[in-house]
C-alpha cells in the first residue's frame, strides 16, 4: 500500500530542517565487527556526547534485571553493540513488567538487583567498551497502589502537601463537590454501595499513630486535622481509675486539641503550610509514643473505630464514617466517574498514572537528581525520554536537562541555540515522539533526534506492495462494512469517541478554564460553556499534529497548524455564532483583543499550553 497523502500542504522550506541522524536504538538491525576485532573503548570524559553505533533494546522486570543482563554482555558484544538501552530502572510499582509506573525517582527498582549488581553490569558493559543508555519518564509516575509517598501526602493534606504542586492537579474545580479535593476513582460499585456493604473500613496503626481508610488493597490516609475529633470519640470509652489513666487521659486529650488546631487542608498559604506539615508529624509520633506506652489507650481508640466501621444492613451507622470520608482531601468513586470527572492530568486514560508539572524547577531537580548524577559518573551514557510531548513546554526541558547536566559535570554551560543555530548537546538525549510526514522536530529541541518512527515507517513502506492497494482497501472496507468512510474522517470521528469517553473528564477542566476566560472580557463573555466545549472539541479533533509547541510566541509552523484545526473545525461546525472560533484562535494564540483587561494574553497562553499537553 503506498502512503497516504497528507492532509496539510507541503511544508514551507523555512520550516524543514533535516531530521537528525536516526540514533541506533531505531536501528532493526545492528552492526557486527570484524571476526577478532575489539572495538575502541568509549571515552567518557570527552565533555561531548558519546553517540551509540547501535544499540538492543532490554525490558527489565522482576523475572530479568541485572544479574540476567550482565550474563548476556559478551553475546551482545559479539554482535557488535555499543549501547545496551534498557526500559526504566528506577522503583517502579511492585511486580510492574514495563517499569514506566516509576514511584521513587531517587532509587533503583529493587526487583531489578542491588546498586552493587548494576554496577557490576555497568563495570562489565565498559570491559567490552559498551555503554548504557536507560529510558526515563518525566511526564507522569504511579500511583493508587499506596507505594508512591508524594502521592500518598497529596491525599492526606491536599492543597496543603508540600507536593500538591507537584502533580498536575485542578484544585479549582467548579464543581464544588471537588474544590479542593482529587477524584480517587477506585471503587468497584457506587459509593454508597460499597460503602453500605462493609468494603471502606476505617483502621488505626498503633506503631505509627495513623488512622487509614483501607478499601481491598487500597490504603489511604486521613487528613490530620480530624485526628482530634477521633481522638475526642475515645475519650469516654477510658476509666480514670488509677494515675496511669490520669495521666494517659490527659495526654490524649491534649494531642486532640492539637490535631483540633492544625491548619486545614484547603490552606494554599505557605506558613501555614509550613507549620501544617512539621506539625502534623510531630503529632503522629506523639500519638504513636502515647499509645505505644497504653494497652488502654489503644483499646479506646479500637472502640471508636468499631463502631465508626458500621453494621452491614444498618444504613444509618455508617453516616459517620460516611462524613469522615467527606471530610478527606479526596473523593472516593467507582472507577467509571473517572472518564467525566477526572481532576488530575494522567498519561492518557489511565487512572494509575497521574501527570507530573515538569515545568517546575523543584519537580524536575526531584525527579532527575539520580539520572543525572549516573550519568555524570559515567554509569549511562545518554537517555531516551519517553513521551516529551505531555510535558508543558518540551524545549525547556531538553534545555534544563543538558545544562543541569553540564553544571553538574563541572562543563561550560552549553549553549541554547537560536532560530539559526541549534543548542548544544553535551548529553546524548533522544525522544519517544511520532511525527506527521508534514512536521518538523521543533529546531530549539535540544536532542539528537527522535527514537525513528519515521525512520521505521518509511523502511516499513519497503515491504509493502504498492499495487495491492485497491485490493487491501476492499478487504478493509468489507471487514468494517462502511464505504463511505474515508481515513481522515474515520479519524475525526474516532477523537470526537475518545473525548466524549475516555478523556471527557480532561475535556471538562478545559472548558471550565476557557469560560473564565471568555468571561474575563465583555466582548466574549456571552459565549456559554456549552457552546466553548462544543468549539474546543471540534478544533481538538480537527488537528493534524499531536500538539503545538508554543510557549511566548507562535512560530510559523504552529501557526499553520492551529489556522488549519480551526479552519477545519469552522467548516464542520453548525454553531449559530461562528465567532466562538475567532475567540479560540486568539486564545490559542495568546493574542488577547486589542484593549483587553491586563494579563490577558499570559492567561491565554497558559491555557494554549494545557491544551497542546490535552490534544497530545
Amino acid at each position: 500500500m503506498t502512503a497516504r497523502s497528507s492532509p496539510l500542504p507541503p511544508s514551507d522550506p523555512a520550516d524543514e530542517q533535516s531530521e537528525a541522524s536516526i540514533p541506533a536504538a531505531a536501528a532493526t538491525s545492528v552492526s557486527t565487527t570484524a571476526s577478532g576485532t575489539v572495538p575502541a573503548p568509549i571515552s567518557r570524559r570527552t565533555g561531548k556526547a558519546i553517540i551509540p553505533r547501535a544499540t538492543y533494546r532490554v525490558q527489565f522486570h522482576l523475572d530479568f534485571g541485572f544479574v540476567a543482563a550482565t550474563e548476556l554482555v559478551s553475546y551482545w558484544a559479539a554482535l557488535g553493540i555499543s549501547h545496551l538501552y534498557c526500559s526504566p530502572p528506577l522503583r517502579a510499582r511492585p511486580g510492574s513488567r514495563h517499569g514506566y509506573d516509576v514511584v521513587n525517582h531517587g532509587e533503583l527498582n529493587p526487583e531489578l538487583g542491588t546498586p552493587d549488581q548494576f554496577q557490576h553490569l555497568i563495570d562489565t558493559l565498559h570491559a567490552h567498551h559498551m555503554g548504557l543508555l536507560v529510558d526515563i519518564v518525566p511526564n507522569h509516575m504511579g500511583v493508587l497502589g499506596g507505594d508512591n509517598a508524594w502521592w500518598l501526602d497529596v491525599l492526606e493534606n491536599g492543597a496543603a502537601s508540600a507536593y500538591a504542586e507537584y502533580f498536575d492537579i485542578d484544585w479549582r474545580s467548579a464543581d464544588p463537590a471537588f474544590a479542593g479535593r482529587v477524584l480517587l476513582p477506585i471503587l468497584g460499585d457506587q459509593y454508597g454501595v460499597v460503602l453500605e456493604r462493609g468494603e471502606i473500613t476505617l483502621g488505626f496503626e498503633r506503631d505509627r499513630g495513623y488512622f487509614t481508610l483501607s478499601y481491598f488493597e487500597h490504603r489511604l490516609p486521613i487528613d490530620p486535622a480530624g485526628y482530634g475529633a477521633l481522638l475526642g470519640r475515645a475519650l469516654p470509652h477510658l476509666q480514670n481509675q488509677s494515675p496511669d489513666d490520669t495521666i494517659a487521659i490527659g495526654g490524649l486529650t491534649q494531642l486532640a486539641n492539637a490535631f483540633d488546631a492544625l491548619p486545614a487542608h484547603q490552606t494554599t498559604d505557605g506558613a501555614e503550610r509550613s507549620r501544617r506539615q512539621q506539625q502534623k508529624t510531630e503529632l503522629k509520633a506523639r500519638l504513636a509514643k502515647l499509645v505505644g506506652d497504653s494497652d488502654v489507650l489503644v483499646s479506646a481508640i479500637d472502640h471508636v473505630v468499631v463502631s465508626l466501621n458500621g453494621q452491614v444492613g444498618d444504613r444509618s451507622s455508617f453516616d459517620t464514617l460516611d462524613a469522615l470520608i467527606d471530610s478527606q482531601a479526596y473523593r472516593l468513586s467507582q472507577w467509571r466517574v473517572a472518564a467525566d470527572e477526572i481532576n488530575y492530568r494522567r498519561f492518557f486514560d489511565i487512572n494509575e498514572l497521574a501527570a507530573l508539572r515538569m515545568e517546575r524547577p523543584e519537580v524536575f531537580e526531584a525527579t532527575h537528581a539520580l539520572i543525572l548524577e549516573m550519568a555524570v559518573d559515567g554509569r549511562i551514557d545518554g537517555v531516551r525520554v519517553d513521551h516529551p510531548d505531555g510535558l508543558a513546554d518540551p524545549a525547556a526541558y531538553f534545555r534544563r536537562l543538558q545544562q543541569r547536566y553540564a553544571e553538574m559535570a563541572g562543563l561550560p554551560a552549553p549553549d541554547p541555540g537560536n532560530e539559526h543555530t541549534r543548542p548544544e548537546m553535551p548529553l546524548y538525549v533522544v525522544v519517544e515522539k511520532i511525527v506527521a510526514p508534514h512536521e518538523q522536530v521543533p529546531r530549539d529541541w535540544a536532542v539528537h533526534g527522535t527514537t525513528g518512527y519515521r525512520y521505521a515507517n518509511v523502511v516499513n513502506g519497503v515491504m509493502v506492495d504498492g499495487h495491492a492497494r485497491a485490493r487491501l482497501d476492499r478487504a478493509w472496507r468489507a471487514f468494517v462494512r462502511d464505504e463511505a468512510e474515508d481515513f481522515e474522517h474515520l479519524s475525526w470521528h474516532c477523537r470526537h469517541v475518545v473525548m466524549d469517553g475516555t478523556l471527557a473528564g480532561e475535556l471538562t477542566v478545559l472548558s471550565n478554564t476557557l469560560l473564565r476566560l471568555a468571561r474575563e472580557d465583555r466582548r466574549t463573555r456571552d459565549f456559554t460553556l456549552n457552546i466553548l466545549r462544543e468549539a474546543l472539541s471540534e478544533v481538538v479533533a480537527s488537528f493534524p499534529v499531536y500538539r503545538t509547541y508554543i510557549v511566548d510566541k507562535p512560530g510559523r509552523q504552529d501557526r499553520k497548524y492551529i489556522d488549519w484545526a480551526i479552519g477545519q473545525a469552522r467548516r464542520r461546525s453548525v454553531a449559530a455564532d461562528a465567532s466562538v472560533f475567532d475567540f479560540l484562535r486568539r486564545v490559542l494564540l495568546g493574542r488577547p483583543l486589542v484593549g483587553a483587561p491586563a494579563g490577558l494574553g499570559e492567561r491565554y497562553r497558559r491555557f494554549a499550553q494545557r491544551l497542546q499537553q490535552y490534544t497530545a
